[in-house]
């Protein structure tokens, strides 16, 4: 049976401490949902990025730098994961600002669900379609373990192993050379595997970005241009045979987790309604909060379809 949880949870949400009619918004989203165990994270600069970041290296390991957002970013969701540990919680939301719940998603039941299943990280969102491996339907949801990097950090929940986990990966790289959700994703590398629930609870707003603006992106385009201009045909036969270690690695640990995958099915097997009611709002949101209707609302909205073989 799914056990319940009856630790503390709590919801840290990311957001600059100007972005007034976004945390207005994220304010009254979790008010109409009646969920108080929340708080706002401010984002941090990147000066505070605790892993030295190294624009050349990251040319050579992707063939872009990373703008000033970027870097931000990874700082700052390195802190949230921080503060979790300071807590005492033993799981945390995870998220940012220019999301939406489904008024139907229960998620005070999350931490039920992660402790009854011996998840250490979810994630409730993701960027792209990748393939990935079918675990098992519960109600209307279906679990999937990712066989490459879903990117995206708009929401997860995460453990107090997992987080422990990460920041143990992220703070080991002799230097920052990637997008802070490339890097937690790359689960070859943290031995976490990538579980996630489709279709996803929540949407991602059409909000404009906060971290690739006009300025970001012509001074990105001119230092790349600078760096294309000194690399050498070494760099890129390094470069090559970096990506050709990197296929290996990913598809020998996307073998390895499918006993995770069938430890995960087994826990799952026989608490299916048990699961699904956890993750099922009895009363749904009165309204949705303004601002996210028509055209202000974007949804990522692909079917995963049948379960990917390879």
């Amino acid at each position: 049976m799914l056990k319940r949880n009856d630790e503390r949870f709590r919801i840290y949400v990311l957001s600059l401490k100007s972005s007034t009619e976004r945390r207005a918004r994220i304010a009254n989203m979790f008010s109409q949902m009646g969920i108080s165990n929340w708080e706002f994270f401010t984002a941090l600069g990147p000066e505070l990025i605790q892993v030295p970041y190294n624009a050349q290296s990251a040319f050579k390991t992707r063939q872009s730098v990373l703008s000033a957002g970027e870097i931000s970013c990874a700082a700052s969701h390195i802190g949230m994961l921080q503060a979790f540990l300071t807590s005492d919680d033993k799981h945390a939301l995870i998220m940012e600002d220019d999301v939406f719940f489904d008024p139907f998603f229960n998620v005070g039941g999350l931490p039920d669900v992660l402790a009854g299943l011996e998840l250490d990280y979810l994630k409730l969102y993701a960027r792209y379609f990748v393939p990935s491996r079918y675990v098992a339907s519960v109600g209307r949801w279906t679990f999937y373990r990712g066989s490459w990097p879903l990117l995206g950090t708009q929401a997860y929940v995460i453990s107090r192993r997992g987080a422990n986990q990460f920041l143990k990966h992220l703070l080991s790289q002799p230097v920052l050379d990637r997008p802070i959700d490339d890097l937690m994703d790359r689960f070859w590398d943290t031995k976490l595997p990538i579980t996630f629930i489709y279709p996803f609870p929540i949407m991602e707003l059409g909000y404009g970005t906060t971290i690739h603006g006009a300025a970001n992106r012509n001074a990105i385009t001119a230092e790349n241009r600078k760096y294309r201009e000194l690399g050498s045909r070494i760099d890129a036969a390094r470069s090559f045979i970096a990506k050709i270690v990197e296929i290996y690695d990913r598809k020998k640990w996307d073998r390895r987790f499918r006993a995770f995958d069938n430890r995960l099915s087994a826990r799952i097997a026989g608490n299916e309604k048990q699961i699904s009611d956890s993750l099922i709002r009895t009363e749904p949101t009165r309204q949705p909060p303004s601002g996210t209707t028509g055209q202000n609302a974007m949804l990522s909205r692909q079917s995963f379809g049948k379960p990917y073989l390879e």
